[in-house]
């Protein structure tokens, strides 16, 4: 599998997620909508800065070491840190964001069997 699949993921994730809004706005709160969304989108920017530093540092010789210095600390402080201010926010749902979140494995484990089933590679 080539790189091109991690951004097929992200890029069906979102997808997922946006046919998922409006059933979940409906049926379900709107905080639980908005934290099923938060969730989702901050796992797909967590998988796209993990994809950019693995294809950066993979390497057989690192180029630009300033990209790879800005990835991490874009990544690790910033990136979780608005992970905990979603968790601490009162107005989203904690169950929502953790199914946003997990709906990314979601994708991906039913692109593997498709991929699987259709001898796609």
């Amino acid at each position: 599998m080539s790189v091109d699949f991690v951004d097929r993921v992200i890029r069906t994730s979102i997808i997922f997620i946006a046919i998922v809004f409006p059933f979940a706005a409906l049926y379900l709160k709107i905080p639980f909508a908005l934290s099923l969304v938060f969730g989702c989108l901050w796992g797909c920017a967590n998988l796209f800065l993990i994809r950019i530093l693995v294809t950066r540092t993979l390497g057989v010789r690192i180029k630009n070491k300033f990209w790879i210095v800005l990835i991490i600390f874009v990544k690790f402080p910033l990136l979780y840190f608005l992970g905990y201010l979603l968790l601490k926010w009162k107005y989203l749902s904690v169950y929502g964001l953790i199914l946003g979140f997990t709906a990314i494995f979601v994708v991906t484990v039913l692109k593997v069997i498709s991929r699987s089933i259709l001898k796609a590679d």
